[in-house]
């Protein structure tokens, strides 16, 4: 389901979060491996319209958003791609 975000940045730690909540009920934490967050366009809070962008383009898969929790790693570290802001 699309939603809006007042940046990418928060899209991606919004999906991030979403993906390593572990519940029964959670979808995306039980396949992330079917999961991408796309970025589709600009939405103007002002006057209410949105741009759709022409392509959507691929921010992150759910699976690159999955955290690790070994010894002396923080389980809420997500690797982010370059580029992203």
């Amino acid at each position: 389901t699309p939603f809006y975000a007042q940046s990418e940045g928060s899209a991606l730690r919004s999906f991030s979060d979403e993906v390593n909540r572990a519940a029964n009920d959670n979808i995306l934490y039980k396949h992330p491996q079917d999961f991408e967050l796309f970025y589709l366009g600009k939405f103007d809070s002002d006057n209410g319209s949105f741009e759709v962008f022409p392509l959507a383009r691929l921010v992150i898969t759910a699976v690159s958003c999955l955290t690790v929790g070994g010894a002396g790693d923080d389980p809420r570290q997500v690797k982010i791609p370059m580029g992203v802001n």
